[in-house]
C-alpha cells in the first residue's frame, strides 16, 4: 500500500511543500512555540533555505489609543467645601470615621461621596434595625421593669412581642414588600425579640428609665445627635442597653483606641437628660445586647 511507510509520509509531506512554494509568491509557515507549557520545535521537513521571519507587528488596540490620546487637567483645590452647619448628620460616626480615616469622613460626611445602595431581597439591614428597635420601644414602655416581664406566661409575651413587632413592620416595611418577605422577617423579629426577652431575665433585677431618647453631644465644635436604646436602673447603677441585628465584635469596645465610639459618648451626655437620670449619680456603664 502506498504512503505506509515513513519514509513515504516525509516524501509525500515534501512534495505538499514544494507545490505550495512554487504556487505562491510568498510562504509563510507557523508552529506554535509552546504545547501544554512544553517547548516546541519546528518541523525537520522545513525547507533550510527558507528565512525565518521578525517578531510580529502588535497594532495598539482602539482602547489603548483612546486612553493614550486622553490629556489629564489638573486643578487646585486647596480650600475644601465651607462647614455651613455644625451638626453633623450620622451621630458619632463622625467620630469612628475620623480616628479609621481623616479622608473617609471627609469624603462620605462633607462631600457626601457614598456607595449606591444594592437591591437586597426582602427587608434590608437599615429597616430590619428600625423595626426591631421600634418594637422593643413598644414592649419595654409597658413593661417597664423586668418583674413585669417575669410574670407573663409564655403565651402572654409571644402575643405582646408578635403585636409590637406587627405594628412596626406595618410602619416601617417599605411600600411594595410582599406578603411572603413581610412573613419571614415578622417570624425574624419575633425570634430575635424572644430570645432578648429571655436574655432580659437572666440579669439582675432591673427597671426601665428611658427608651430611645434623643441626646445631643458638642465636641470639638461639632453638635452630635445620639439616640440611646433604652436606660436601665440596676440597684444604685445605671446601664445604657444598645440594640444590634447584626455580628458584634468585642473587640470594638477595648483598647487605648476603641472603635465603637458611640458607646463612649453615650456615658457623656445622658447627665444632660431630664432628672430621672441624674439620680443616682455615678456614670451609666454601656451595654450591648445582640439579636
Amino acid at each position: 500500500m502506498p504512503g505506509v511507510t515513513p519514509e513515504d509520509c516525509v516524501a509525500e509531506s515534501r512534495e505538499i511543500i514544494g507545490r505550495w512554494r512554487s504556487q505562491s509568491a510568498a510562504l509563510v509557515l507557523s508552529w506554535p512555540k509552546f504545547e501544554n507549557d512544553t517547548d516546541v520545535d519546528s518541523s525537520p521537513l522545513l525547507p533550510a533555505d527558507m528565512p525565518m521571519l521578525g517578531p510580529a507587528r502588535i497594532f495598539p488596540s482602539r482602547e489603548r489609543l483612546a486612553f493614550e490620546a486622553a490629556r489629564l487637567e489638573s486643578v487646585p483645590d486647596a480650600a475644601a467645601l465651607p462647614l455651613t452647619s455644625t451638626r453633623v448628620p450620622g451621630g458619632a460616626r463622625v467620630l469612628e470615621l475620623q480616628s479609621q480615616c481623616a479622608f473617609r469622613a471627609f469624603a462620605e460626611l462633607r462631600l457626601a461621596a457614598e456607595p449606591l445602595e444594592e437591591p437586597v431581597a426582602g427587608i434590608d439591614r437599615r429597616h430590619r434595625g428600625i423595626v426591631l428597635h421600634r418594637a422593643l420601644e413598644t414592649v419595654w414602655s409597658a413593661l417597664r421593669t423586668q418583674a413585669a416581664l417575669a410574670s407573663l406566661d409564655g403565651v402572654q409575651r409571644a402575643r405582646r412581642v408578635a403585636e409590637a413587632v406587627d405594628a412596626a413592620l406595618a410602619a416601617v416595611a417599605p411600600a411594595g414588600t410582599g406578603a411572603r418577605l413581610l412573613a419571614l422577617e415578622r417570624d425574624w423579629q419575633r425570634r430575635a425579640i424572644g430570645n432578648l426577652l429571655d436574655l432580659e431575665l437572666t440579669r439582675p433585677p432591673f427597671s426601665v428609665i428611658e427608651t430611645e431618647r434623643a441626646l445631643s453631644l458638642a465636641i470639638g465644635g461639632l453638635e452630635l445627635n445620639l439616640r440611646v436604646d433604652r436606660v436601665d436602673r440596676v440597684g444604685e447603677d445605671r446601664i445604657v442597653i444598645d440594640y444590634k441585628t447584626g455580628k458584634v465584635r468585642n473587640s470594638a469596645w477595648r483598647g487605648a483606641r476603641m472603635d465603637a465610639r458611640s458607646f463612649r459618648c453615650m456615658p457623656s451626655c445622658i447627665p444632660s437628660g431630664p432628672p430621672a437620670l441624674h439620680s443616682p449619680a455615678s456614670r451609666p456603664r454601656v451595654r450591648n445586647m445582640s439579636a
